[in-house]
C-alpha cells in the first residue's frame, strides 16, 4: 500500500483540499483550495501564500485581489472596445481560453512557471503554435493594461516567458469578384497591364 503523502498546512476532507494560512495578523486561517487534486491544491497554496506575502509587502486590497481572469476581462471589454470586430472577437476568444487555466490566479501571485506550464498543455492538448502565440498576445496586453492601473506590480516581462513561433503569411487568391476592385485601386498603365495578363494567361 503506498504511503500517504505528508503535505504542510494542507489537509483534505470530503473529497476537497483545505489550507491553513498564515495572515499578515500574525493568525492562521483555513481556507478551501477548491481542489480535489493534491498537487493542485498545492499549487494554490504557494499562490495564495504569494498573494499574501504581497499584501503584507503594501500592495492595495484591489492589486493583491486582481486574479488574471478580471486583467482579461478588462482588456477585452476596455482595450479591446475599438477594435475590429474579427480582432476583437480573437481576443475574446483567447481571453476565455487563458481565463479557463489561468483565471483564479492574482497576477501579482502569477509565476513565470504558471505561464510555461499553460503553454505546455496547449501544445500537449494539440493546438496549433499559432493559436498558442495569439493566447500569449492577449495575455500580454491584459497584464500591461493591469499594471498601467497599477493591478500588477511587477515588470510583465517577469512573468511573460517568450514563445517561438515563426509567422507564415496565408496565402490568399484573387476571386472574380475582387478583380473589379483591384483594377480601380491601380493606375491606367498598371491596370492595363493586369488586365493583359490575366485575360491572356
Amino acid at each position: 500500500m503506498p504511503r500517504r503523502r505528508k503535505l504542510p498546512h494542507l489537509y483534505q476532507r470530503g473529497g476537497l483540499w483545505y489550507a491553513r494560512v498564515l495572515h499578515p495578523d500574525g493568525r492562521w486561517h483555513r481556507e478551501s483550495t477548491r481542489c480535489v487534486d493534491a498537487d493542485a491544491a498545492l499549487d494554490w497554496l504557494k499562490r495564495r501564500e504569494r498573494e499574501i506575502q504581497g499584501t503584507a509587502a503594501g500592495c492595495s486590497p484591489e492589486a493583491a485581489a486582481h486574479t488574471v481572469a478580471e486583467a482579461l476581462a478588462h482588456f477585452v471589454d476596455v482595450c479591446c472596445a475599438d477594435r475590429q470586430p474579427a480582432t476583437r472577437l480573437m481576443y475574446d476568444l483567447a481571453a476565455r481560453t487563458l481565463a479557463a487555466r489561468l483565471g483564479r490566479i492574482p497576477v501579482n501571485a502569477l509565476e513565470l512557471e504558471d505561464v510555461q506550464r499553460y503553454y505546455q498543455g496547449r501544445l500537449e492538448d494539440g493546438v496549433a503554435r499559432s493559436t498558442v502565440a495569439k493566447e500569449r498576445i492577449t495575455l500580454r496586453g491584459a497584464l500591461l493594461a493591469a499594471a498601467a492601473r497599477k493591478r500588477l506590480l511587477k515588470p510583465v516581462e517577469s512573468v511573460l516567458p517568450p514563445f517561438a513561433f515563426k509567422y507564415v503569411p496565408r496565402r490568399v487568391f484573387l476571386r472574380r469578384e475582387d478583380f473589379p476592385r483591384l483594377l480601380a485601386e491601380l493606375d491606367p498603365d498598371r491596370a492595363r497591364f493586369v488586365r493583359v495578363v490575366v485575360f491572356s494567361g
